[in-house]
């Protein structure tokens, strides 16, 4: 089975760990996509240091595209938000 998540809010947002644990257990045997759009582009932005007792999203992120994550983010709502590609986590697409 594919699952497909898009994700809308930042990094501050409760929804998108929500949606990386969905991601973590649905990888274990499905392969799934993380669609990242409008404020969602900054949870692929790379060197986040998030609050102390806040999640690093940047880092789960890697660490599922690791076990088979595959993210793609708009690049028109990251080049708005004045995110460059190199800026990227590493094998984060831009579409």
């Amino acid at each position: 089975m594919n699952l497909g998540i898009i994700l809308t809010s930042g990094i501050a947002n409760s929804g998108v760990n929500t949606a990386l644990k969905l991601a973590d257990a649905a990888l274990k045997k499905h392969n799934v996509k993380i669609f990242c759009y409008e404020d969602g582009v900054s949870v692929t932005k790379k060197g986040q240091e998030p609050m102390r007792n806040f999640v690093n999203v940047g880092n789960e992120i890697e660490g599922l595209i690791n076990r088979g994550l595959d993210v793609m983010i708009c690049g028109s709502c990251a080049r708005a938000r004045g995110i460059k590609e190199n800026e990227l986590i590493n094998r984060v697409r831009t579409g």
